[in-house]
């Protein structure tokens, strides 16, 4: 019963986020509402935390869907029917994985329960361990801290991973609208996507993949809309940065990989500059008040000497807020940005590559294999690329902005594996074989947009061809569409 009410409870406040933002579709509402409430209760809690209230985590919960509430009652009382219908649907489905299936768990799975089972009992950050809260971080934990003592949320990574699904079709008809495949072929692109064997062991599997590919999935859908349906991009910024901000403390790499798929929606022309900002705002707060306030502090209160990693986090957060307030950065042109960051992040990698060649060449030999069979995948990712290669000849406007996290992937990829001081290794148990998991919803959105329907030339559809409008007021005007 109390995983049921978790689950609900968060969808619910979800789903009157969503419709607060100005989502009305009911299926956008339901696809959105358990990744946006996990972010909200994530940062009230975080916040809490941090600054020293001991708030046990299901009042931290509790807070913002009271207030939430109040607000929707008395602006838009009709729209609180939504959230509870959220709340069933979300809640039907944690029923029936229950019933059918069984959790697959591993050493970093009681990790997380044990991070989890500290926040609901000490009501604090003090009792992490520095290991234990820079390998299992804060989100996932966060949500394990909702179930009963002595017990965990098993179904939580198969919700996220439907919300994930979910997600993909929703951004597809945002953006796409009357240029939207047909159903059949919508179905079965996301099916050929979910087919691996590893895309059902994770939707058991108690970690946070899931959750991750499905902020993932927002944060990339929002920076294809805003390229490429820009007028539709007031529903998809405050999601974007509830998103990012859910992202930094869910996984070591995430400030890296959220900063990236960020960047197409930093630079679109065509979208008002706050709202691009505010994602940016988002990773570079959360980053500094989770590193700061959590990692780098206990580090320093046990007298220890901090991570680097950490340091370079709290450094890359600070930027960030910096980089926000430098007004001609948001205006460069996406082309020359992209050029420049693969540049440099080939260039960084290269020089790290040649400084511990023995870790990285251990590293790429460990991941071929595991991309050939020895990781489960059996041949699944070998055939993407073979597909997005080719699909990348005539390919429809804005169709780079989806590719572009699937391609750098692999570089954030290798410099994680540097800084972690310890190469990949063979086997489904491998770090990075279980990060492309987070992949998965960006492919199946990357492939469904590349059967995207032909329309009226003449008309004034959003498969049309014509150039995004700009939207709303800005401090500068658009630049060219690239």
């Amino acid at each position: 019963m109390v995983e049921l009410a978790g689950t609900v409870a968060l969808a619910y406040l979800g789903a009157l986020l969503a419709g607060l933002s100005g989502v009305r579709r009911p299926v956008a509402r339901v696809a959105l509402a358990l990744p946006l409430g996990v972010a909200v209760y994530v940062v009230t809690l975080l916040v809490l935390l941090v600054v020293g209230v001991p708030v046990p985590p299901v009042v931290a919960l509790g807070l913002p869907i009271g207030a939430l509430t109040v607000v929707v009652a008395r602006r838009r009382p009709d729209q609180l029917g939504w959230g509870l219908g959220a709340a069933a649907v979300y809640g039907l489905m944690m029923v029936a994985v229950r019933l059918l299936a069984f959790p697959r768990v591993s050493p970093d799975s009681f990790r997380y329960v044990e991070a989890g089972a500290i926040l609901r009992d000490s009501r604090s950050l003090d009792d992490l361990t520095g290991p234990l809260a820079l390998t299992r971080q804060f989100t996932y934990p966060a949500i394990q801290a909702l179930a009963a003592p002595g017990s965990y949320v098993r179904t939580f990574s198969a919700l996220a991973l439907v919300s994930a699904v979910a997600i993909v079709l929703v951004a597809a008809r945002d953006a796409l609208g009357d240029a939207m495949p047909p159903p059949a072929i919508s179905l079965l692109v996301v099916a050929a996507v979910l087919t691996p064997n590893r895309a059902a062991y994770h939707a058991l599997y108690i970690n946070g993949h899931t959750l991750f590919a499905a902020l993932l999935a927002i944060v990339t859908a929002a920076a294809w809309i805003a390229w490429k349906r820009p007028e539709a991009a007031g529903r998809w910024w405050l999601a974007a940065s509830l998103a990012t901000a859910a992202l930094v403390p869910l996984r070591p790499e995430a400030v890296l990989v959220a900063g990236f798929a960020l960047l197409p929606w930093v630079l679109a022309p065509a979208v008002p500059l706050a709202w691009r900002r505010a994602p940016m705002v988002a990773l570079g707060a959360t980053t500094i008040l989770w590193y700061g306030g959590g990692p780098l502090r206990l580090e320093l209160a046990a007298g220890r000497d901090p991570d680097t990693s950490v340091v370079l986090a709290v450094v890359l957060g600070a930027a960030t807020l910096v980089a926000t307030a430098i007004a001609p950065l948001w205006w460069l042109p996406w082309s020359l940005l992209r050029r420049v960051v693969v540049a440099g992040s080939l260039a960084g990698t290269l020089v790290l590559a040649v400084l511990r060649t023995d870790e990285v060449l251990a590293s790429v030999r460990a991941t071929v294999e595991n991309l050939t069979g020895a990781g489960y995948w059996g041949w699944f990712w070998p055939a993407t690329a073979v597909l997005l290669a080719l699909a990348w000849h005539r390919r429809p406007d804005a169709w780079g902005i989806l590719v572009w996290p699937i391609a750098t992937f692999p570089v954030l990829g290798l410099a994680v594996a540097i800084a972690r001081d310890a190469p990949y290794r063979v086997g489904a148990g491998d770090s990075f074989s279980r990060m492309l998991v987070h992949l998965l919803p960006v492919v199946a959105l990357a492939f469904l947009a590349r059967f995207e329907q032909p329309v009226d030339p003449g008309g004034k559809g959003p498969g049309s061809g014509a150039a995004p409008q700009r939207v709303g007021a800005g401090d500068a005007p658009p630049g060219p569409v690239h």
